[in-house]
């Protein structure tokens, strides 16, 4: 099935976000309360790159949807590819992430 444009759109918001290093712009697209240590990890680390190709997306149950996203990203010095599950819930008409229950980190 095509990917869902606003999932596309919010995890292009979400690489923008991770590449500004800046914790209130991360924090503004999560779900209130949701992904805090993920939020404190990626501004600690400031990557010095992070591309998402979203591979595919899947509505789930209620107001959720899932991303399979591919993660390409320069941190620490070091070239790092990922895979990972982005879900995002609804919420006033925007798309918030609200849980990456998987992440596969590989170092190159």
């Amino acid at each position: 099935p095509p990917v869902e444009e606003a999932v596309r759109a919010a995890v292009a918001q979400l690489d923008a976000a991770i590449k500004s290093g800046r914790k209130a712009e991360i924090d503004a697209l999560l779900a209130p309360g949701e992904l805090s240590s993920f939020s404190r990890g990626i501004v600690g680390s400031q990557p010095e790159a992070w591309v998402s190709k979203v591979l595919r997306t899947e509505n789930l149950a209620g107001d959720r949807v899932a991303a399979d996203v591919q993660i390409s990203a320069r941190v620490l010095g070091q070239d790092r590819n990922s895979t990972a599950v982005l879900v995002f819930t609804r919420a006033g008409g925007r798309l918030q992430l609200v849980e990456i229950p998987i992440f596969e980190e590989r170092a190159q």
